[in-house]
């Protein structure tokens, strides 16, 4: 989650994955460490809250749109269940005497709260900074307390003296596991997060980690701190450079160039420009983000072609509603370029950036929905894209991310991108080395083309309409993407 600047605890269970041991023995003589963890039901904010952008290698839990794993902190060790966030740096806990955990009328606006720390519960809790800590994120909600430091286990690492917030007023119901570069902590001073941690005291060789996150409907992900597994992707892993800061001259978030983001349907052989923007769109990289946000001049193609109804002002849903026929389209898909036309190209299939998990809100009658839909009011799906209402950079999450195989190199300033092997069982884990950059490694060779039908666009035959001259060559019945250069 990109940052800018009484009820009892609620104890999330979880199991391990089977493939832990398979991961654990392909990275015994590496400094990468693997452990598993399984989908967990998280509780949370009622339909106002669908919108928010609601390891050693750490399998994370996918909430639908949200993935997470556990770590313990203290001595007596407590386990915390943390939103893994590759959009800020801190790693920050709930407290259990925050406002939110004991306020009946806070957990109705903003959900119960997942899990808490006692500071009083651990002999090793030191306070770093009494008042000292606040992060807010874009999505407006936010944390403020203390800075403490204590003893961390993630997985089979430890780590001593990390220094951590801790809420104790809150409007995120969960604590964050922030992995980005130190420069943008909430502190008023850097100081060193688990990233940095990890390579001091001796767990990682390099400041650098992988991340899959599998398919939207797979129960788990991983994050490999200090390696990359080559089973998990398709093809070369391709190495692109971070953006700094242009105010501080810093890089303080993955921030990468977007050069193309095209519609492609392959049967037709056509594809749709959905940006022509003379110069590349920058976009930050952020697990913490569930959608994908992209400005308005890209997205309202994108949503003529799907039939989609923008139903984000005024009392609405707040989303954009979609028939879920769309996401079984298998001819269609986003392509992301990055870097020009030599650079990475990530494909995002229907069934991906199309999300079905308005279903229990529309039978509850949580969800207030348009009248005379054009489908069956429960077949409604949303668009995990959505139009940006901020300046650049834009935010790229885990509508996108799910698609995509990422390294963070946070020493040499570099992400690697390659296609992600979606539900893949095989594991190949290759250890980062000091001064290495992002390995240059291939993957697993990608499965032949499926054969498509002639045609099958339904539903996107005003794809011409709204774009005019942009839609450069393309028919009217041609479906969605085309090659689009921004500024390349």
């Amino acid at each position: 989650m990109h940052s800018p600047t009484p009820h009892q605890r609620r104890s999330t269970k979880m199991r391990l994955g089977v493939g832990l041991l398979a991961l654990a023995a392909t990275a015994t003589a590496q400094r990468v460490v693997p452990i598993s963890i399984a989908k967990a039901p998280l509780p949370g904010p009622g339909p106002h809250g669908l919108g928010r952008r609601a390891a050693y290698s750490s399998t994370l839990i996918n909430q639908k749109n949200a993935y997470f794993t556990e770590v313990k902190i203290g001595t007596p060790p407590q386990t915390a269940t943390l939103h893994v966030d590759t959009g800020s740096s801190d790693l920050w806990v709930l407290w259990e005497n925050s406002d939110l955990c004991n306020s009946v009328a806070l957990q109705e606006e903003w959900g119960t709260c997942v899990d808490t720390f006692s500071a009083a519960g651990s002999s090793t809790y030191e306070t770093v900074g009494a008042d000292a800590f606040q992060i807010a994120y874009v999505d407006e909600t936010g944390a403020r307390g203390d800075y403490f430091s204590d003893v961390v286990s993630i997985g089979d690492m430890t780590l001593k003296g990390l220094q951590m917030g801790i809420a104790v007023n809150s409007t995120c119901n969960w604590g964050m596991l922030g992995i980005g570069y130190n420069a943008s902590v909430a502190a008023a001073e850097i100081y060193p997060n688990i990233i940095d941690l990890m390579v001091d005291q001796g767990k990682i060789a390099t400041k650098a980690y992988s991340m899959y996150l599998n398919e939207y409907t797979a129960e788990t992900g991983t994050i490999l701190f200090g390696g990359v597994d080559t089973e998990k992707f398709y093809g070369e892993l391709k190495s692109v450079p971070t953006i700094a800061n242009k105010k501080t001259g810093a890089h303080d978030h993955f921030t990468v160039a977007l050069t193309s983001l095209t519609a492609v349907s392959p049967s037709a052989q056509n594809s749709t420009a959905l940006s022509t923007s003379p110069t590349p769109l920058e976009v930050i990289l952020d697990s913490g983000t569930s959608m994908t946000y992209l400005p308005p001049s890209v997205t309202r193609p994108l949503y003529r072609m799907l039939n989609a109804i923008d139903d984000t002002s005024g009392s609405g849903s707040g989303q954009i509603l979609v028939d879920c026929a769309q996401r079984t389209n298998t001819d269609l898909h986003l392509a992301f370029q990055f870097n020009g036309p030599s650079g990475p190209v990530v494909n995002v299939s229907a069934a991906e950036f199309i999300l079905d998990d308005l279903r229990p809100y529309i039978a509850q009658g949580s969800l207030a929905l348009p009248r005379n839909l054009p489908w069956k009011k429960d077949n409604t799906c949303r668009v995990g894209v959505l139009p940006a209402e901020h300046e650049p950079p834009y935010l790229v999450g885990d509508t996108f991310l799910r698609s995509a195989y990422v390294v963070y190199d946070l020493d040499n300033h570099a992400i690697g991108l390659a296609q992600s092997a979606l539900g893949a069982a095989g594991s190949k884990i290759v250890e980062i080395k000091k001064g290495q950059g992002v390995p240059k490694v291939s993957g697993v060779a990608p499965p032949p083309p499926r054969a498509t039908p002639a045609k099958q666009n339904a539903g996107v035959g005003r794809v011409r309409e709204g774009l005019g001259a942009e839609a450069v060559g393309v028919a009217a019945a041609a479906a969605l993407l085309g090659m689009g250069l921004l500024g390349w």
